[in-house]
C-alpha cells in the first residue's frame, strides 16, 4: 500500500492542539472501499477526512501508473487530545465502507514546538478557565485552544462566515478601562491605517498584568515582498498626527502596484493583471474619498521593524515601557509560517475607576464572565432599548447616539464621520522618551544615532543604506550635507533631512524639524568580509565641516559580487521553484504610479508651492497628486495620446517636440524627469534644455543596471532593465557623471526593492534616482 506524508515532516515542528497532514495514500484493490482517512497516535485518534474531500494526484498517478482520474491525495486537520511535549508517533489509517481499519499505510515521527518558541501555547498555560479575553478579528481562523469573545468590524464576517459576537472598530473598542484578562490579534494590524493607535487601545481595555497575543505578517514570506520595509518614523508622525487620507492613498498604491499581484490574486490570468490592478486602485480610491473602510495592508514588518516600533513608541524598553517582551517566535504558527509572533504581558498597577453600568455580552462558557459593553464615540453606557414596532437599538445615555441591534449581534460601530475619544489622546500626553546611545562631540550640542545598518547585519560594501538622525542645536538649519565617510573615503552624503516625529518628540523638537537621514553608500575598495569603520558627519552650508556624530563598525557580506554573481536563485537552500514574476516581476503602473517614489518626490521637492515641469510626464501619474497639493505642477509630453489624456484630467501640459522646450530660461524651481533619460537618443542636449528651463534642481528616475550584475550568471532580466526602446543604461556611476556635466552636486540612490535578495539578504532594487542642484 504505497503511500506518502508531504506535511508535517519530521523535523518541522507542530502545534499539536491544531495542524494539518496532507499526502496520499493508495489502497490498490481495497481502494474503492475506502470511506475516509484516519490519523492517529497510538490509540488516540487526532483527525479525519472522508474520501468525497480527497482530490487526484495527477503527480502520484503517473509516477506509480494509477488510474489518472484515481483520487490519492488527501488534507486533514489534526487534534491531539492530550498535547505531548516530545516527538510522537504519527499513523494513517484508512476506514473501509464497512467500518474496518486497516494496518497503518505509513508512520511518521511528530514533532512539537518547543514551548520557549510557542508564544500561543504559553498563553494557554498562563490563562484560568475563568478569563475573559477578546480577539479582534478572527473570522473564520480564530487563535486555538481559547475562549474569547469575537468581534470585527466587517459586517459579513458574521454569522457562518466567521466568529463574531458584536462589530465594533479595534481602535475604539467599546470596552471599559482594564477590563479584559489577554486580548489576541492575528494578521489584524496591518489592515489597520493607525497601527500605533490600536496598540493604545488595546493596552487601555487590558488589566495590568494581563496578555496581548500580537501576530504581524512578516512581509519577506508574504506578497508584500516586493514592498518597501514602512518607516517606524513613518507609524509614528500618523500616530502623532492622525493618518490623513493623502497617506492612505499613498498605501493604496504601494499594495497594488508593489506587491505580488500572483500571490495576492492568483486566480487572475497574468494578461488581465495590469486591467484588474488599475480597477482596484480606482475602487480603493473611490471608498477612501466616500469614507469606507477597505482591506489592505496599509504597513509592512520585519521581525526588526516591529520591535523599532514598539522601542520607538514606548511599548517595550525604556524606564517606563507599557508591556514586558515575555515571548517571540518567527514563522509562526507553524501551520501559517509568514507570522511574527509576541507575547506581551502589561506593566502597572490597576487603576482605581469603576467600571460603568452597561449592558453586557454573556458567553457561551457560563464560567467566563460577561462581557460590559459601553459606547465606542463617548465611553458611556449603552442601555438596550426597544421600539413600539419591535425593534431594538442601543442607546448612548450621554450622547443620545442609537446603535441598531439585529438577532443576537450587536453593531456597535460609530457612524460615518464620528471621531472616537480614546483617553489616551487627552491633552499633554507625548511619547515617552526612549533612550537611545549618543555621542556628544565638539563644541555644537550634537545629538545623534545610527539606526541602520544594525550592528548584527552584514551588508554588501557595493550598495547599503544608512539611516539615522541627528540634531545639532542651532548650527541645525545650517546643515547642507550630511556626510557617511570610512577612514579618507567618502562613501555616501545626502542634502535631504526629513522630518523623525519620535525623535522630535523625544527631544522636545517642533514636529517639523528635520532630523532623520538616508544615505546609500558604497564603498569601491572594502576588504572582502572586513568590518567597515565609518563615521557620520555634517558639511555646513559655509563649507566648514563638524567633528563626527556618529561612529560603527558595519559587518560586511563574506562574498564579493563584483567578481562572483552567485544569488539566491542558484543557492542550494532555495528550494522553492522560480517563477516567472520572480524573475520578471511587475513594474509600477504607467498610469499610476509607484506610491514609494511619490513620497520621496515630495522629499527631495520639499513641500509647496514650487514650480515644477515634469518632462515626459505621459499621463501624469505624479502630477495629479502634486497640483492637487499646491505645486505648480506642469507636463511636458511628446506623445499625442497622452497628452489628450492630460486634457481630460484638467492637468496643465504643453505637447512638445522633443528637442525644446517653450518656456523662458529660470522658469521652474524643479524639473522631474522620470523613467524617460533611458530612452533619449541625444541626452547631452536634452539635459541642456531641461537645465535652461530648471536650473536649480532635477530629479531623474532611471531603470538601475547594478541589478544586472547580481542576476548575471542566472540569465535573469528584471522588468523593465533592457526594452528595446531603451538606448541608455545607467548605474551609479555613469548616471552621476552625466548629471555632473550640468549640475554641480548629485545626490544618489535607490528604491523599489527587487523580490529576490541575495542569499545574505542583500537588498536589490529595480530603480536608481538621482537628485541633482545647480549653484
Amino acid at each position: 500500500m504505497p503511500a506518502a506524508i508531504d506535511h508535517p515532516q519530521p523535523e518541522v515542528p507542530l502545534d499539536p492542539e491544531g495542524f494539518w497532514i496532507t499526502g496520499w495514500l493508495w489502497l490498490a484493490d481495497r481502494h474503492a472501499q475506502l470511506a475516509s482517512v484516519e490519523a492517529w497516535h497510538g490509540d488516540k485518534k487526532l483527525g479525519s477526512v472522508a474520501v468525497r474531500e480527497m482530490v487526484t494526484r495527477p503527480d502520484v498517478s503517473a509516477r506509480f501508473g494509477f488510474p489518472a482520474e484515481v483520487q490519492t491525495g488527501f488534507a486533514l486537520t489534526a487534534h491531539h487530545p492530550s498535547p505531548p511535549t516530545a516527538p510522537f508517533g504519527l499513523s494513517l489509517h484508512g476506514r473501509l465502507r464497512d467500518g474496518s481499519l486497516t494496518e497503518p499505510v505509513i508512520t511518521s515521527e511528530a514533532t512539537p514546538l518547543s514551548p520557549a518558541h510557542d508564544p500561543l501555547g504559553a498563553l494557554r498555560t498562563r490563562l484560568p478557565a475563568t478569563a475573559r479575553g477578546l480577539e479582534i478579528g478572527a473570522h473564520a481562523l480564530p487563535a486555538k485552544g481559547l475562549t474569547p469573545f469575537y468581534t470585527d468590524v466587517v459586517a459579513n464576517f458574521a454569522g457562518s462566515q466567521g466568529r463574531v459576537d458584536f462589530l465594533a472598530d479595534a481602535l475604539a473598542l467599546p470596552l471599559p478601562n482594564e477590563s479584559l484578562d489577554y486580548l489576541c490579534s492575528s494578521h489584524v494590524i496591518e489592515h489597520l491605517p493607525n497601527p500605533l493607535a490600536a496598540l493604545h487601545e488595546w493596552h487601555r481595555v487590558l488589566r495590568p498584568g494581563a496578555w496581548l497575543y500580537l501576530v504581524a505578517p512578516d512581509m519577506r514570506h508574504t506578497f508584500d515582498a516586493g514592498r518597501a520595509v514602512t518607516p517606524v518614523s513613518h507609524m509614528l508622525r500618523d500616530f502623532l498626527t492622525g493618518a490623513p487620507p493623502a497617506d492612505c492613498a499613498e498605501h493604496v498604491e504601494e499594495f497594488v502596484f508593489q506587491t505580488d499581484w500572483g500571490r495576492l490574486r492568483p486566480d487572475c490570468p497574468v494578461a488581465e493583471r495590469a486591467a484588474q490592478q488599475g480597477a482596484a486602485h480606482r475602487e480603493y480610491l473611490r471608498a477612501l474619498h466616500d469614507g469606507e473602510p477597505i482591506d489592505i495592508h496599509y504597513h509592512t514588518f520585519t521581525p526588526e521593524s516591529l520591535q523599532r516600533l514598539l522601542l520607538a513608541s514606548s511599548f517595550l524598553g525604556g524606564d517606563a515601557p507599557r508591556f514586558e517582551l515575555v515571548m517571540e517566535a518567527e514563522r509562526y504558527p507553524p501551520d501559517r509560517i509568514d507570522g511574527i509572533a509576541l507575547l506581551l504581558r502589561k506593566r502597572g498597577e490597576p487603576g482605581d475607576q469603576r467600571p460603568p453600568a452597561t449592558c453586557s455580552l454573556g458567553h457561551a462558557n457560563p464560567a467566563i464572565p460577561p462581557l460590559p459593553l459601553v459606547c465606542p464615540v463617548s465611553l458611556a453606557p449603552l442601555h438596550l432599548e426597544s421600539a413600539a414596532d419591535g425593534t431594538r437599538a442601543f442607546s448612548a445615555a450621554i450622547t443620545g447616539l442609537r446603535y441598531p441591534h439585529q438577532a443576537s449581534l450587536p453593531s456597535l460601530l460609530p457612524p460615518r464621520g464620528a471621531a472616537p475619544q480614546r483617553p489616551w489622546t487627552a491633552p499633554g500626553w507625548r511619547l515617552a522618551q526612549h533612550q537611545r546611545a549618543e555621542t556628544v562631540l565638539s563644541s555644537l550640542p550634537m545629538r545623534a544615532h545610527l539606526d541602520n545598518p544594525s550592528p548584527d547585519v552584514s551588508v554588501d560594501p557595493l550598495c547599503f543604506q544608512l539611516r539615522g538622525w541627528a540634531w545639532l542645536g542651532d548650527a541645525q538649519p545650517r546643515i547642507a550635507v550630511i556626510e557617511a565617510w570610512a577612514g579618507e573615503i567618502l562613501i555616501g552624503e545626502t542634502a535631504a533631512l526629513y522630518a523623525r516625529p519620535d525623535v522630535n518628540a523625544a527631544l522636545g523638537l517642533a514636529a517639523n524639524a528635520a532630523t532623520g537621514f538616508e544615505i546609500f553608500a558604497h564603498h569601491p575598495t572594502a576588504s572582502v568580509g572586513a568590518p567597515i569603520h565609518l563615521h557620520l558627519q555634517a558639511r555646513l552650508r559655509d563649507g566648514s565641516r563638524t567633528a563626527p556624530f556618529a561612529t560603527a563598525a558595519v559587518p560586511t557580506i563574506a562574498r564579493d559580487y563584483r567578481t562572483n554573481h552567485f544569488g539566491i536563485l542558484l543557492d542550494q537552500r532555495t528550494t522553492a521553484v522560480q517563477r516567472h514574476d520572480n524573475l520578471f516581476a511587475t513594474g509600477p503602473s504607467l498610469a499610476e504610479g509607484s506610491g514609494e517614489l511619490a513620497a520621496l518626490l515630495r522629499r527631495y521637492l520639499g513641500p509647496p508651492p514650487r514650480r515644477v515641469i515634469d518632462v515626459g510626464c505621459g499621463l501624469g501619474s505624479y502630477g495629479r497628486s502634486l497640483f492637487a497639493e499646491g505645486y505648480g505642477w506642469m507636463g511636458a509630453e511628446i506623445d499625442a495620446t497622452d497628452c489628450a489624456e492630460l486634457s481630460r484630467l484638467g492637468l496643465p501640459h504643453r505637447h512638445v517636440d522633443g528637442n525644446t522646450l517653450p518656456f523662458a530660461d529660470g522658469a521652474f524651481d524643479a524639473a522631474l524627469c522620470l523613467e524617460v533619460l533611458e530612452h533619449i537618443d541625444e541626452p547631452r542636449a536634452f539635459l541642456r534644455e531641461v537645465r535652461r528651463v530648471a536650473p536649480k534642481q532635477l530629479i531623474v528616475s532611471v531603470p538601475n543596471c547594478e541589478l544586472l550584475g547580481y542576476l548575471w550568471d542566472h540569465l535573469a532580466t528584471p522588468w523593465h532593465m533592457l526594452e528595446s526602446t531603451h538606448v541608455n543604461f545607467f548605474t551609479r556611476w555613469s548616471l552621476g557623471n552625466l548629471l555632473r556635466e550640468f549640475y554641480p552636486r548629485v545626490e544618489l540612490r535607490f528604491y523599489t526593492p527587487y523580490p529576490l535578495p541575495t542569499i545574505e539578504g542583500t537588498p536589490l532594487h529595480y530603480n536608481l534616482l538621482a537628485i541633482a542642484t545647480g549653484d
